[in-house]
């Protein structure tokens, strides 16, 4: 790129459009996260699949469009330093990412690990923080951090309560079929 005031306006423009659309990608990004975090806190005969499978789709799909608008903002940001920051905080968004769909699939598989579903979305949120903070955007307060941290770890809770509920029914269940057996 050139440094005639046209290639520069041009580069100032594109970068606030690749920020703004950054920073959409990374609402919709936690707020996918909740969601899913809310959805498959249930019993795996009650949850909704269809619900789900959206949100995963949309957490995949979003990612890319994400990590496409990084690369461009990478490329435009000036400060090396700050631009390698950016494609180190997208790196841990995707690799938490990852293992928030994957345990998601264990979860739908009704095998729960809620405290790596836990530990994703905390990277998820601090990694958003951190590319938004990259960005000169307002971060995402600690607050709204929190509250999607309590809510996994509610979500957390409530399976391991229906699970114990679960276990106790089937166990009452048994033992009645065997009284039953027995007479």
């Amino acid at each position: 790129m050139g440094n005639d005031p046209a290639s520069q306006q041009w580069r100032r423009q594109t970068l606030e459009v690749n920020k703004q659309n950054i920073g959409s990608q990374v609402a919709v990004q936690l707020a996918s996260t909740t969601t899913l975090a809310n959805l498959t806190a249930t019993d795996p005969e009650t949850m909704d699949y269809t619900a789900v499978a959206g949100h995963v789709s949309t957490i995949g799909s979003n990612l890319t469009q994400l990590a496409s608008g990084i690369k461009m903002a990478a490329a435009l940001i000036e400060d090396r330093a700050l631009s390698d920051l950016l494609l180190d905080s997208a790196r841990r968004l995707a690799g938490a990412t990852s293992k928030l769909l994957g345990s998601t699939n264990t979860t739908v598989a009704g095998q729960p690990n809620r405290q790596e579903f836990i530990a994703a979305a905390q990277t998820i949120a601090t990694a958003g923080n951190q590319i938004l903070k990259s960005l000169g955007e307002p971060e995402v307060p600690i607050a709204a951090q929190h509250d999607l941290v309590d809510q996994a770890k509610q979500v957390a809770a409530t399976m391991t309560e229906t699970i114990q509920a679960a276990n106790r029914v089937a166990g009452a269940f048994g033992a009645q079929h065997a009284r039953s057996v027995m007479k």
